[in-house]
């Protein structure tokens, strides 16, 4: 794997709560930017790893395999297995800071026979900009609904 964009935020709340609402707000397109996830017929907290997930990234359809979904991360591999993927990770850490708090971290990898590729074909600078945006939205309605 080849590492992309790395973001790090605190967020004055637990990693419970930050979960919860990145994984089951009703309100997800009023404050977020950049994807979404449409009716998936259960509770996103309830997806496993191997399951598919439809990933809309500013608008257009993705299908994503969930890697992991667990108190810690939710983590996503997309792309085509092998050739050139990217796995996305958000990760809810117990703050070292923040007392009570969490340390939101946002990333992502490139793969495949072509991971290298895609990197250098990918602004990231760009990309760290979305995710520091979505991260600094997604702190603002948690704590604002404390």
């Amino acid at each position: 794997m080849v590492a992309g964009p790395y973001t790090e935020l605190e967020i004055a709340a637990s990693p419970e709560a930050v979960r919860s609402i990145f994984l089951g707000d009703t309100l997800y397109k009023e404050w977020n930017p950049y994807f979404m996830f449409p009716s998936i017929g259960k509770p996103a907290t309830d997806l496993t790893a191997g399951e598919k997930l439809e990933v809309h990234l500013k608008g257009k359809p993705y299908t994503m395999t969930i890697i992991e979904n667990s108190p810690a991360a939710f983590v996503w591999l997309g792309g085509v297995p092998g050739i050139v993927n990217g796995v996305h990770g958000f990760h809810f850490g117990n703050s070292e800071r923040t007392s009570g708090g969490t340390t939101f971290v946002q990333k992502e990898e490139f793969g495949g026979f072509l991971g290298w590729l895609l990197k250098r074909l990918l602004n990231q600078d760009n990309l760290k900009a979305q995710f520091e945006e979505f991260n600094n939205a997604l702190k603002s309605v948690v704590e604002g609904r404390k």
